[in-house]
């Protein structure tokens, strides 16, 4: 019998190494999908394969299962045939993946290039490439994959953030009004075409630019456009304002207990083929909303916004990531605020 009791530690053992190393591997893949994907012939099988420098009966194996699973898709470019990322939230809801701060700002983050790739086809989200007087070429992206990941990683965050704005507006209208509203989202999509703004920043700033006369000066024009980005700067500085006080009131543990019933709107699997999902708080939903508000402080820089609002928005956003990674306590269990723990743990430093 102690044969047997040893054989079967044995086993389980060598099953927990076995789901261990697979994990690893998902990660390195779906990670790897992410870094590439602004080059499909990076995301063949081949390349992969190549790039990794794993047996090919092993990553067939690995993009077997995440393409069987909503997690990765083949594409079809006639003789490529890339994997692409298809559900990045249903990776992360199976802990297929997660992400450093450092991963975050590396893989999301808008990518810099100094010549044009040739003969090959190329995807970016949006792609800009620009001859400069000196005769270089710059070419501005950021790939499909890290946009896609991206816009669900912010996406989480404002969920749990804007939880509280439903509740207050369900308050201010009443239910019954609220819902007629979500029975009206055909004619709001219908409308919300007759306020766009063709110019290269009508997507962002659409809404607030309605009232810009085509025909106003150019001073006006700048001021308005000044103020647009800065109001869109606030409204997220705002969401996250709240999610600082959170911790200092609760401490990291606190936040993650607050949020634990919420379950991302967009992806709720049910049904015998999907089994329970870890639905929690991820530090990566800020990070990547930190990100997003980097690169909008940077767009709201170059056209002269105010220099100390940006100043402050990045702060803040540098003490928040900081707080998340190093599991800030709360205000009562530190006996600092958030502020002024940041300055103590960073000198007050502000990460560009």
């Amino acid at each position: 019998m102690s044969k047997i009791g040893s054989a079967v530690e044995k086993y389980a053992s060598a099953v927990k190494a076995l789901e261990e190393v697979k994990g690893e591997l998902l990660d390195a893949v779906i990670k790897y999908i992410i870094a590439n994907s602004y080059l499909p012939k990076r995301c063949t099988e081949s390349a992969i394969v190549e790039a990794l420098g794993i047996p090919r009966s092993i990553i067939r194996r690995v993009l077997t299962d995440l393409t069987e699973e909503p997690v990765l898709r083949i594409e079809d470019y006639g003789t490529i045939k890339p994997y692409s990322l298809e559900g990045i939230g249903y990776a992360i809801d199976r802990n297929y993946v997660s992400f450093g701060r450092e991963e975050i700002k590396e893989l999301l983050g808008a990518k810099d290039m100094s010549k044009r790739i040739k003969d090959q086809p190329t995807i970016g989200y949006p792609q800009i490439q620009r001859d400069l007087p000196d005769g270089r070429v710059v070419v501005r992206y950021r790939g499909p994959a890290a946009n896609r990941c991206l816009e669900r990683l912010t996406g989480r965050f404002s969920g749990y953030m804007g939880a509280n704005i439903d509740a207050r507006l369900s308050d201010a209208f009443g239910e019954e009004t609220i819902n007629d509203l979500e029975l009206l989202c055909p004619e709001i999509e219908a409308f919300g075409k007759t306020v766009g703004v063709p110019s290269f920043l009508g997507t962002l700033l659409s809404k607030e630019l309605i009232d810009v006369d085509p025909q106003s000066p150019a001073e006006e024009v700048r001021r308005s456009l000044i103020a647009a980005i800065e109001a869109q700067l606030q409204f997220v500085s705002k969401r996250l304002e709240a999610f600082a006080r959170l911790l200092e009131e609760k401490g990291y543990d606190g936040t993650i207990e607050h949020f634990k019933d919420h379950i991302p709107s967009e992806e709720r699997y049910v049904g015998e083929n999907y089994p329970p999902f870890d639905y929690r708080f991820r530090n990566e939903y800020l990070w990547a909303t930190t990100l997003a508000l980097r690169e909008g402080c940077a767009v709201a820089e170059k056209i002269g916004a105010d220099a100390k609002l940006l100043k402050g928005l990045r702060k803040l956003a540098d003490s928040l990531d900081l707080a998340l990674e190093h599991k800030y306590r709360g205000k009562e269990r530190e006996g600092l605020s958030l502020a002024e723990w940041f300055n103590s743990k960073a000198g007050g430093k502000i990460d560009r």
